[in-house]
């Protein structure tokens, strides 16, 4: 046995046995580096509703090796870990409902391990404003958002291209020194897939929003837009009857009004918070030009709704009104059950002047008031006669037609000078209403009943005043003032002239 010979389990014991030998056969067991193992730790984050998200998967691929990864859920404070992680790169993603429900592709971020011990990969979604930043070309108010979603067609749920979506809601602007309502109005296009982004929405608003792909469309829905100023609305869209409505048999006058019917059934219940059933409610599917009434247990049913987005609204005497976004579809029927809150006394300001200069709109109100010229009702007693409609309390007013004809609420006929029957011109706190937007837009949905200060109404072209008559020309007018305009103050009924 030669005198150099070593045992091999002993290479890594002193080399004073092996002198410079071992040195020579075994270079590669001195110079290893050791093995690199590290801990990643993290937190998934929602940065849109501030909140970390927990039962989030997050999943970490070798960037080498895509098949080869580790999975792991994260907690209620959205924290995730994993143990031993080897060396290299890895690429990390999470995924989450939430990312669906923002119309969000999850993002990957790259974790380069170099070295043992412990490496922080914090995950999160964007920011409402990176997202509003994200969508929207060139700066953007910090009080405008962006309203995002999809557009697809109710028969199949197909991504529906070159659709268009539009929303608008009234704005007080300052205008020739007082201040008006102005109709603003936002549009977008979707995309290949049926998506849009529609820009410069106002946050924490309730806006008026519809979907069309020429014939088809939706019905027209409220839109409330998130405080972040990130809003996620889908719609879908389906063929639209167009009906010639003939309000009687007793003139030759027609109103041709855009009304949605077809097969799509609704049916429901509707009931107090305390899930009473409420008899007699009416309910209809807005812009569909016909509503139905609830029997004694509260059900209700709707046989020829229109397809696709639609509003359902259920009114009662002594209840608020509930408007709820559904999708009908006609091939299965829809059910909805509808709670309303009990309506809210609210009393008008009380008159004080105490030295404080009136409003000038309020002074014009009760000067025409006391001309005694058309019929003028304070707020006290527009919600006395209007027990569902601000329009309803129009009823009974002599030369004045209430219709129920397609959209929000009710029309408001008048007589034009040569007899025929017309639309009544609308004026809202001095502001006239485009004809083509009456038409679409009643009272009803532009001012809530406990807002209402007053309402004039000129039933004949000859008994309208002059300052109306510089705005509307033809037929009679109706306008409609809220609290805001007279300055919280509701006009004064003038006492009768004593001789």
């Amino acid at each position: 046995m030669s005198q150099n010979f070593c045992v091999p389990v002993r290479i890594l014991s002193p080399l004073r046995r092996c002198g410079a030998t071992l040195l020579a056969l075994f270079p590669a067991a001195l110079s290893a580096q050791p093995v690199v193992r590290a801990t990643i730790t993290g937190q998934v984050y929602d940065s849109v509703s501030s909140l970390p998200l927990s039962n989030a998967t997050v999943r970490i691929v070798r960037v080498d090796n895509p098949a080869v990864g580790r999975t792991a859920t994260s907690d209620v404070f959205g924290r995730f870990r994993y143990d031993s992680v080897p060396g290299g790169g890895w690429l990390a993603t999470f995924l989450h409902p939430v990312l669906d429900s923002l119309r969000l592709e999850p993002g990957v971020v790259r974790v380069n391990i170099n070295e043992s011990g412990s490496v922080t990969l914090p995950l999160a979604i964007p920011s409402a404003r990176t997202l509003v930043l994200g969508n929207c070309r060139g700066p953007q108010a910090p009080d405008m958002g962006v309203v995002v979603g999809e557009v697809r067609r109710a028969s199949d749920d197909g991504p529906l291209a070159g659709a268009t979506v539009e929303v608008e809601w009234p704005e007080w602007v300052l205008q020739r020194g007082r201040m008006v309502t102005d109709l603003r109005r936002r549009v977008a296009m979707t995309d290949s897939l049926g998506r849009y982004a529609l820009c410069g929405a106002p946050n924490d608003n309730t806006l008026r929003g519809f979907a069309w792909s020429a014939p088809d469309s939706t019905g027209a829905i409220e839109v409330q837009t998130s405080a972040s100023g990130y809003t996620v609305l889908d719609f879908a869209v389906a063929p639209v009857e167009r009906l010639t409505m003939r309000p009687d048999s007793t003139t030759n006058s027609t109103i041709v009004a855009s009304v949605r019917r077809g097969q799509a059934r609704v049916s429901g219940r509707v009931t107090s918070l305390d899930r009473r059933p409420l008899a007699n409610a009416i309910v209809r599917v807005i812009g569909s030009g016909s509503q139905v009434r609830t029997n004694s247990d509260g059900n209700f049913v709707i046989p020829d709704a229109g397809a696709g987005t639609q509003t359902v609204e259920a009114r009662a005497i002594g209840y608020q009104p509930l408007r709820l976004a559904v999708r009908l579809d006609e091939s299965a029927p829809t059910d909805v059950n509808m709670r309303l809150p009990v309506q809210r006394v609210q009393l008008d300001t009380v008159r004080v002047q105490a030295g404080r200069e009136l409003v000038p709109e309020l002074k014009a109100i009760e000067r025409r008031w006391r001309m005694g010229v058309g019929t003028v009702m304070d707020g006290n007693m527009v919600r006395d006669r209007s027990t569902l409609f601000i329009t309803d309390a129009l009823r009974g007013i002599n030369g004045v037609t209430i219709r129920q004809v397609g959209g929000f609420g009710q029309s408001i006929m008048m007589r034009s000078s040569n007899g025929t029957e017309c639309s009544a011109g609308v004026i809202i706190d001095g502001q006239v209403l485009p004809p083509s937007q009456a038409a679409n837009i009643s009272l009803d949905e532009i001012a809530r009943r406990e807002d209402i200060a007053a309402i004039e109404v000129y039933p004949r072209p000859n008994m309208v005043p002059a300052e109306f008559t510089s705005m509307i020309a033809g037929c009679g007018v109706v306008a409609i003032w809220t609290k805001r305009a007279t300055g919280g103050v509701t006009p004064v009924k003038p006492k009768p002239v004593t001789p």
